[in-house]
């Protein structure tokens, strides 16, 4: 399971956790962290996000119901989610928290190398890897 932000909340790893459990795969929990709150409010103001996702770091989700949730300056809750978030506390050896404010690439290759799938060559290389670990992973 790659987690593409911070973790926030116990359900996700909860269900992660029972994903690869039934299907008899390893968890591995891969968080991607940029901890440059501009370069956050720039990414999320770059997608096109769920109704239930923030719209940039100021702007809560849209259909936000608990709006007491988003009183607090986002800026602060951000930081604060960054520096707590929510990670698997057994097999710590499973646990890969990536600067992602670098290249996709260089953190594909940094993720691969962690969980055993040795990469070299480029992106060919990465890509290849990826299938590899894919089949070896999900099998």
């Amino acid at each position: 399971m790659i987690i593409d932000s911070t973790c926030n909340y116990s359900e996700t790893l909860e269900n992660g956790t029972k994903i690869a459990r039934r299907h008899g795969w390893e968890y591995w929990y891969v968080e991607c962290k940029v901890t440059d709150i501009g370069e956050l409010d720039r990414r999320l103001r770059a997608r096109t996000p769920l109704r239930s996702q923030r719209v940039s770091v100021e702007e809560p989700p849209p259909d936000a119901v608990a709006a007491r949730h988003f009183a607090e300056n986002g800026h602060v809750m951000m930081k604060r989610k960054i520096e707590n978030p929510v990670r698997p506390a057994e097999n710590s050896k499973h646990v890969i928290v990536v600067d992602s404010s670098r290249s996709a690439e260089g953190c594909v290759e940094e993720i691969l190398k962690r969980i055993g799938v040795e990469v070299g060559g480029g992106q060919a290389a990465v890509e290849n890897a990826e299938l590899d670990a894919q089949s070896r992973y999900a099998s």
